[in-house]
């Protein structure tokens, strides 16, 4: 399976069967306009951190249980400071700004430019 079977369905007979996952919410253009995270990027440093202060494939129960106290304690303040600072839609700095100040300005223009300057800005 790839992913127009999954995601998109092909076309039998000219009518597109129903697809597995409703477009919404496989579809990254909704979730940057929000301001939502495009990737499990943050999921995938969660797992490294957890695995890194485990550091064994195989510890007992009680190493893992320790690790993840520890690990919430550090989530719980990280929202505090995320609470106090009230930006806890979207990551901040000159990178992520100027990445996200391009995609947004490709999209609220992409009706006005053509289809090869559209691909061009987004290559």
């Amino acid at each position: 399976m790839n992913f127009e079977d999954i995601f998109t369905r092909r076309l039998c007979k000219k009518i597109r069967l129903t697809t597995l996952f409703s477009i919404s919410l496989w579809n990254q253009i909704d979730r940057f306009i929000s301001h939502l995270t495009r990737t499990n990027k943050n999921i995938e440093w969660w797992h490294i951190a957890i695995l890194s202060m485990v550091s064994a494939n195989h510890q007992n129960i009680f190493v893992l249980l320790n690790a993840i106290k520890f690990e919430n304690s550090l989530t719980d303040h990280k929202i505090d400071i995320a609470l106090i600072n009230r930006d806890v839609q979207c990551q901040t700095g000159g990178m992520y700004d100027n990445i996200t100040y391009i995609v947004t300005s490709l999209i609220d223009n992409s009706k006005s430019l053509s289809y090869v300057e559209s691909h061009r800005c987004i290559s």
